[in-house]
Formats: structure tokens, C-alpha cells, sequence
């Protein structure tokens, strides 16, 4: 099966199968349930190419990528979701660009985002689970609501409306220094007066 062409693998759970990987490689496949009894089921495995690396990559719908030699190796981000890093050619000067994996497969197996403020979100909060049938697009805002509502974000706390001396914390009453602290400007003159003496 040449690379770029879905390819759907109906995979008996616990047994080995061979299914074909790349373009003249037969691959030995060990399919196990991701979670939960799924005993005498069959898991289902599409590969699609990933949009913008047509003919170089393909995304799986349960979350792998591809080459037509060999599976990725997807590392942390740094925000616990896994990337790769794709190219669009070999040598020297060819540069690499890091990808989401949630986001290579929700763009092959959903589409695009219906507006570009949309992003991924993980139906059960977890960051890995890059499976095709976990992702959907959300807004920023529907996703936040998503993330509290399962208990993986806290509310943002609300600002202070006084100082701890009392003092109302407006905008005309607050400083703000170039790094971002807010502090009361009242108190600052009150210690700033205490110094000059």
C-alpha cells in the first residue's frame, strides 16, 4: 500500500497480525485494548496522511505518526502533551519543525478548525490520549469551561480590590512593575517617605 493512502487494519486484540507499514515493509502489529475489557473485539487502525507533509508522513487514528520507513518517537512538549518533530527533506539546511501530535490528528481525521481561534481538546483531559476519536475542536473559552468542569483546572482567582493596608487597588492607585507585580502606590509613597528621613 503506497504511503499517503488511508489504510484501515481490522486488528484482533492480543493477537499478533501483519500489516503493512510503508510502502514494501510487512510490519508484525501486537494490538492491545487501550483501556477496559475490550475481549473479542476488534480495534480498527486508519492511517492518514498528515496535512502539509503529504507523501512524507502519516498520522494514525490512535494517535502515532509515521514515515515510510519507521513509527516517530514522540517526546513531552513541556505542557505534557507528546510532539514530533517533522521535515520536509534530508541534508543539511533542512529544517525540522515540532508539531503536536493532538493536533496533526484531529487536522487529518476532523478537518480543519471551523475558525482559526479553534484549538484541540482532549474529551478525557488526558494530554496523551491522542486517539482520533478523543479530539475535537474547541474555542479557548469552551475548552477552559471543559477544563474546569472535569477538575483539571482551578478558577483563575480574582484581583484584589484593597491592599493589605486597606487601600482600594485601582487603576490610579496601582503600580505595576515592568515585570508585572502590582503593588498599592499609597504604600509604596508611605514606605518611600519613611526612607527619606
Amino acid at each position: 500500500m503506497p504511503l499517503g493512502q488511508p489504510f484501515k487494519a481490522a486488528l484482533p486484540v492480543g493477537d499478533a497480525v501483519a500489516a503493512p507499514l510503508g510502502r514494501f515493509r510487512i510490519f508484525n502489529v501486537n494490538c492491545f485494548p487501550l483501556g477496559g475489557s475490550t475481549e473479542g473485539q476488534v480495534v480498527t487502525v486508519e492511517w492518514r496522511p498528515v496535512v502539509g507533509f503529504e507523501g512524507r508522513y502519516e498520522v494514525s487514528s490512535d494517535g502515532r505518526v509515521r514515515t515510510v520507513s519507521h513509527e516517530l518517537k514522540q517526546s513531552g512538549t513541556g505542557r505534557d502533551y507528546l510532539a514530533v518533530s517533522l521535515g520536509h527533506g534530508r541534508g543539511q539546511g533542512k529544517a525540522m519543525k515540532k508539531v503536536s501530535v493532538h493536533r496533526l490528528v484531529a487536522l487529518a481525521f476532523h478537518g480543519p478548525p471551523p475558525t482559526p481561534k479553534h484549538e484541540v481538546n482532549h474529551k478525557d483531559t488526558n494530554k496523551k490520549n491522542n486517539a482520533a476519536n478523543n479530539l475535537e475542536w474547541m474555542t479557548k473559552s469552551q475548552n477552559a469551561k471543559h477544563a474546569y468542569a472535569n477538575g483539571c483546572r482551578s478558577k483563575p482567582r480574582r484581583r484584589k480590590s484593597h491592599c493589605a493596608n486597606g487601600h482600594p487597588l485601582t487603576d490610579e492607585t496601582t503600580y505595576v512593575s515592568p515585570r508585572g507585580k502590582r503593588s498599592c502606590r499609597e504604600c509604596n509613597r508611605i514606605r518611600d517617605a519613611g526612607r527619606i528621613r
